[in-house]
């Protein structure tokens, strides 16, 4: 690739080795980076440790030799005879680095420092070098002016003044990096954005020529170039799967990215708690790495096609979640198997798809019948590697030692159904207190827990901490985060439904009532509220990420679904509460996630509280966001035969025959009134 860029003739080498030495070496971009600082040299770069290295950028193409670096380093600041870069690097004030098209000849591979390294050299210097560097000092050239004559003379008693350790000095802390031609800065400039911040190849380019532009506006303004580079970087960055504190490395994941580097489909399967979602993740970060661009993983075929069909070159992965059903098989399985064939068919190579499912449920669903051709089981059968990972879980809790030989001993013998690497985690952040007094069969019985015995515990065990989950279940699953914002307005006091039509919506529309909603102030999370939060933390049940909390693994989630409905009567009435918060927050993601659970809330809920659930179906109609209506007449329709009120069906009908874009005719239908 060349990336071309306009500029003062000469500065667009410059800028780009500007370009790739910030991406290199400021690390959490908590360095300094600028660019021709007044008194220093062509960048200047100061670590989070405040260590100064000063970069000269040479263009020329003859090889170095050690006269050329003496010039170079005998560079003094503008209309000064007393304040040069030797001086400096000699102080220890600062190290200097050469950034070059040229080769280092013989006497000058002293100094040669390998791509991309920037810590000092440890030379062994000779007399004959030493000799050497002061000669060529004494007859660095300068021009026949008065400032070049004090130049010249300054140099001159610089190098009578030179010992051999303060020469030592000045070739230890002098580097270059030779032979970097423009397409070499290029490749590695794209190399680093894919590899280093999981910036999409398709995003690439463009990035790069915005930081070239702010390489040029903070060499005009002398200003530290890195908070703009930080945030243009975080804007085009691709997030990458957030595993598991306790991941372990698998096996198979070799296998599983050869299988991926092949073809575009990988089917994940093994019993229950075998750890296919983590593996899909690690496996999904390798080619993020890449330069591959993703979303979060789906359980949604229109997501799914949408995300492949745009942009068709850029290269895409994208992890697809028990699509036949988490507990139990969908009674569409036969139609989610075939649409899997068709887009796999459908997909170029630079386009994966990654599937886990339970191979109980593959089972269950299609006998002998084989999925996909790429397929790997996960249900670990190796006692040693069994135990390998209980040791390294029981590790890092704190967990008494005689409990970890017990478990340690059973999973020795086990001969059949073997547990599992996700059930071991569990098994490790269990209340520590809690386990001693636990027999081994009680110990594997915890283990071996589904999301039905775990709720259970939980409401046996720690009540009021379960109704966190039951709450977090209806706005938030493993893939969709909550924010904490939005989780405070929910679990809080402000009763405003922000996010519905106060009016009827031609009215609100037609007196511009209509703007982005803004909480009126952003609520706490209560301390009670808080302490379940961190006891879930602990446990593994939930994990904060760029600011959501959501699930770790769909397990948990169906704990949560589970603690929603297994209340009393009135905490079942303060969590519908929560879920009609749940659907006026003023996030259209946990809106629309919210709007989505209605209908699986409204036939699963006691027939007690329908007509409530019912009551928020409406309510989520009159949404501002378009999704979240349109999914609305989806569940209305859903239970329209359990509707007796006339006036009710006539509503859902008049819904029905409007369409499910009513927000939208209406805002069109606003605009043009306006012009």
């Amino acid at each position: 690739m060349s990336v071309a860029i306009e500029g003062v003739k000469g500065y667009e080498y410059q800028y780009k080795v500007t370009v790739l030495f910030a991406l290199l070496h400021c690390n959490d971009f908590k360095s300094k980076l600028y660019v021709e600082k007044i008194g220093s040299e062509d960048i200047t770069f100061i670590d989070e440790n405040h260590n100064f290295i000063e970069i000269q950028i040479k263009r020329e193409k003859n090889n170095i030799g050690l006269s050329s670096i003496i010039e170079w380093l005998s560079h003094f600041q503008e209309r000064s005879s007393t304040n040069n870069l030797l001086l400096r690097i000699k102080d220890e004030k600062s190290k200097c680095l050469f950034i070059t098209r040229s080769r280092c000849n013989d006497e000058a591979l002293v100094f040669l420092k390998e791509f991309p390294l920037i810590n000092s050299n440890n030379n062994v210097i000779s007399q004959e070098v030493t000799t050497e560097f002061k000669k060529e000092l004494k007859v660095v050239k300068f021009k026949d002016t008065p400032l070049g004559i004090k130049r010249k003379a300054f140099c001159n008693n610089f190098s009578n003044k030179l010992n051999k350790s303060e020469i030592k000095i000045l070739i230890d802390n002098t580097l270059i990096w030779e032979q970097m031609e423009e397409k070499k800065i290029d490749n590695e400039i794209l190399n680093c954005l894919n590899k280093k911040f999981s910036i999409p190849q398709s995003l690439s380019d463009n990035l790069y020529l915005k930081l070239l532009t702010i390489v040029k506006q903070g060499r005009d303004l002398k200003v530290d170039i890195i908070p703009d580079f930080k945030k243009f970087i975080s804007k085009f960055k691709v997030s990458k799967y957030s595993l598991s504190e306790n991941y372990i490395n698998r096996k198979e994941e070799d296998q599983a990215i050869e299988i991926l580097e092949n073809s575009n489909l990988l089917l994940l399967t093994g019993i229950s708690q075998c750890g296919k979602t983590e593996l899909a993740k690690k496996t999904a970060n390798y080619f993020i790495d890449k330069g591959y661009n993703s979303i979060t993983i789906s359980s949604d075929f229109f997501q799914i096609e949408n995300f492949f069909n745009k942009n068709k070159e850029e290269d895409k992965i994208i992890i697809f979640e028990d699509p036949f059903g988490h507990i139990k098989p969908k009674s569409e399985s036969n139609y989610i198997k075939n649409k899997i064939i068709n887009i796999s068919n459908s997909l170029s190579l630079n386009h994966k798809l990654i599937i886990t499912s339970k191979i109980e449920i593959l089972e269950e669903v299609f006998t002998t019948d084989k999925i996909v051709e790429n397929f790997i089981s996960l249900t670990e059968d190796d006692n040693n590697l069994i135990l390998d990972f209980w040791i390294k879980f029981s590790s890092k809790r704190n967990i008494n030692i005689e409990i970890i030989r017990t478990v340690s001993e059973h999973i020795k013998s086990e001969t059949q159904h073997k547990i599992q690497v996700g059930q071991l985690d569990y098994l490790s952040r269990y209340d520590s207190n809690k386990l001693k007094s636990k027999s081994l069969a009680e110990l594997i019985t915890i283990a071996r827990h589904n999301s039905k015995d775990i709720s259970d515990d939980l409401l046996n065990e720690n009540y009021e901490c379960s109704k966190i989950l039951g709450v977090l279940s209806t706005c938030s699953d493993n893939n969709t985060g909550i924010c904490i914002n939005d989780l405070g307005f929910i679990l809080g006091e402000d009763d405003m439904k922000y996010s519905v039509f106060k009016q009827t919506k031609i009215i609100q529309i037609l007196n511009k009532k209509i703007t982005y909603p803004k909480y009126l102030k952003i609520a706490k999370i209560k301390k009670k509220f808080k302490k379940s939060i961190g006891y879930f933390e602990e446990r593994g049940f939930i994990k904060m990420e760029n600011n959501k909390l959501l699930f770790s693994h769909p397990n948990y989630f169906e704990v949560g679904r589970n603690l929603f409905f297994k209340k009393s009567y009135d905490d079942q009435m303060q969590n519908i509460k929560y879920l009609k918060k749940s659907i006026v927050c003023i996030s259209p993601n946990t809106t629309l996630f919210s709007c989505k659970q209605l209908t699986l809330i409204y036939n699963r809920i006691d027939i007690r509280f329908r007509d409530n659930i019912k009551e928020i179906m409406f309510l989520a109609n009159n949404s501002i966001y378009p999704s979240v209506e349109d999914y609305s007449s989806i569940n209305l329709i859903n239970i329209i035969g359990d509707i007796n009120s006339e006036k009710e069906k006539s509503k859902i009908i008049d819904i029905i025959n409007r369409g499910n874009t009513d927000t939208d005719q209406l805002i069109g239908t606003i605009m043009r009134f306006h012009l």
